[in-house]
């Protein structure tokens, strides 16, 4: 809530369903404390798996894929 990407209001997801809440990924991966704590997250769920690359795509995804792949290297 603090980078205001928690709203709440009256939304129209891209699935047609409608939403009294809505998270703005972009307002919050714009802060580096935040973009590396999803990073973190993401890259314990998936430790078991064995990932070799990350893909993510290219609308909204790249700096999260990005900063999930670094994690993931350094962590090796």
């Amino acid at each position: 809530e603090d980078t205001n990407a928690l709203m709440y209001g009256h939304f129209i997801l891209s699935s047609g369903m409608r939403s009294d809440t809505y998270f703005q990924c972009a307002k919050v991966l714009q802060h580096p404390k935040y973009l590396m704590m999803f990073s973190e997250i993401l890259c314990d769920q998936f430790k078991s798996f064995g990932i070799e690359k990350v893909v993510s795509p290219a609308m909204g995804g790249i700096v999260l894929g990005t900063e999930v792949a670094g994690v993931y290297h350094y962590r090796k």
